[in-house]
């Protein structure tokens, strides 16, 4: 993610940069090179730590997850925060007998 996020930087803002600050610019990367938009690659080696990309999948998940989970009250109890907050709680006391096995 740091990674990505350092890639993304490195190719949105010293494009948009050089416009602006091209004396900032020229001071890291050769005219020639910023000219034919080549810069250097990013060594994604170096920040790579394990369990990451699982981590960034379980997360994805979940978020999928509890967004479906407030669309599926909002659609069932009404596009209002009173159906959301009522109906938020009449979802998770069913969810929570559901899981534990008790009346509903």
């Amino acid at each position: 993610m740091v990674a990505d996020l350092a890639a993304v930087v490195t190719w949105v803002a010293i494009p948009f940069t050089l416009g602006r600050v091209a004396g900032a610019a020229t001071a890291v990367f050769p005219p020639a090179q910023l000219r034919a938009g080549r810069f250097p690659p990013f060594d994604h080696k170096v920040t790579k730590i394990p369990g990451m990309r699982f981590l960034s999948k379980v997360l994805w998940t979940l978020a999928f997850i509890v967004a479906t989970f407030f669309w599926m009250v909002l659609f069932e109890h009404g596009f209002t925060m009173k159906g959301l907050t009522e109906g938020t709680g009449e979802e998770l006391r069913a969810l929570s007998s559901w899981f534990s096995g008790g009346k509903k």
